[in-house]
């Protein structure tokens, strides 16, 4: 295997983490708005919604990384998804 082959395999590999991660975090954000929608709390429910912000902000950030655009605008469309429910 020759140097050039071995940086694709990297960012490949690197490409399918990060879109892995993203997923992730636009899983755990959208548990946590179903979450902070039945919260009791006011104070706690906003702390919820804070934090659900700051993955927004993540995956908006970390998106501009993946090199496919149609893999990107299907992340982007899930955030959109999830900041129109976060302002519901």
């Amino acid at each position: 295997m020759n140097q050039s082959t071995a940086w694709a395999d990297l960012h490949l590999k690197m490409q399918v983490n990060l879109i892995h991660f993203l997923e992730v975090e636009l899983d755990l954000a959208e548990t946590l708005c179903d979450m902070a929608k039945s919260h009791a709390d006011p104070e706690h429910r906003a702390e919820i919604l804070g934090k659900i912000k700051q993955a927004i902000d993540t995956v908006r950030y970390f998106s501009a990384k993946i090199v496919d655009h149609c893999t990107r605008k299907s992340i982007l469309d899930r955030v959109d998804d999830l900041e129109f429910k976060v302002e519901k």
